[in-house]
């Protein structure tokens, strides 16, 4: 995978560990996060509009997770902001950081578009 492909937007070289440096798969893995984090930022949305702060401290924290997994750090940092205000009951900025992360996830299908 060219480095430059996400440059700055994905940790290729987290990727590449995560894969054993096998292209074929680190697609596989970006696909199958695409589709997971597809739903799981509509749920978020939906906590969020809702004030649900316990829902969006665990989504939240989902997404944190999955986002480190395979090296999409800005994407992780938004989710981790958003968890920790969201445990506090903060919920003020929520619909921008919301709104960020969806930017950030449709930059990373753009990549994967362009795999």
């Amino acid at each position: 995978m060219g480095q430059s492909l996400g440059q700055g937007l994905i940790d290729w070289r987290a990727l590449k560990q995560l894969s054993d440096g096998d292209s074929q798969f680190e697609r596989e893995l970006l696909s199958m996060f695409v589709d997971d984090t597809r739903s799981n930022l509509s749920e978020l949305g939906d906590a969020v509009m809702a004030r649900d702060a316990q829902r969006v401290t665990k989504l939240a924290h989902y997404l944190k997770g999955s986002c480190g997994n395979v090296g999409i750090m800005s994407l992780h940092s938004c989710a981790a902001n958003l968890e920790s205000q969201a445990r506090r009951g903060d919920l003020a900025s929520s619909q921008q950081l919301l709104a960020e992360m969806i930017g950030i996830f449709q930059q990373v299908q753009g990549v994967l578009s362009r795999m």
